[in-house]
């Protein structure tokens, strides 16, 4: 492994350390959301939004981990 591949490597692996941690806090968020419709007063329909907002999040952390592991294979 040359210098350069190991400082990209070093990078993909901070990189997916921070994906991590955001998906970590990704399913909190639909814990909470989850928590708020089936134990809480309101309807579904005012967690709408946050639920788009969710999926969007995880939508795009899964369009990130893609590139990262490509990334990764590209180094091997």
């Amino acid at each position: 492994m040359t210098p350069t591949d190991k400082e990209k490597y070093s990078e993909i692996k901070a990189n997916l350390d921070d994906l991590h941690y955001r998906m970590e806090c990704g399913v909190a968020i639909v814990g909470a959301i989850h928590t708020a419709l089936t134990e809480g007063e309101t309807t579904g329909e005012e967690w709408h939004d946050a639920l788009f907002g969710a999926y969007s999040l995880l939508r795009q952390m899964n369009s990130e981990l893609r590139s990262e592991v490509d990334a990764l294979y590209k180094l091997s």
